[in-house]
């Protein structure tokens, strides 16, 4: 986590994340390749890490103002025509 700025390391402390964490994400990938995406390891292990996270951000941002996310496949599911 030393890697990490100290501002990201609050804001994923915050959103309950720890090191080593590591959810199933079989069924995302399952999901992610079905709909044409290729899954490299490095994302497979990112989205293992950090899917399901709360972000709450807010505030000042470099183009534009930091806003709440979290990274789900059930908020992208109806998305995907922005990546066609």
């Amino acid at each position: 986590m030393d890697d990490y700025p100290p501002e990201t390391q609050t804001a994923l402390k915050v959103a309950g994340w720890t090191p080593g964490r590591k959810v199933d994400v079989a069924e995302l990938l399952q999901w992610l390749e079905s709909s044409g995406f290729a899954v490299s390891p490095a994302a497979e292990k990112f989205l293992s890490e950090f899917v399901g996270l709360p972000f709450n951000v807010s505030g000042l941002g470099i183009s534009c103002a930091r806003a709440p996310f979290e990274i789900n496949r059930y908020l992208a599911q109806s998305e995907d025509d922005r990546f066609e």
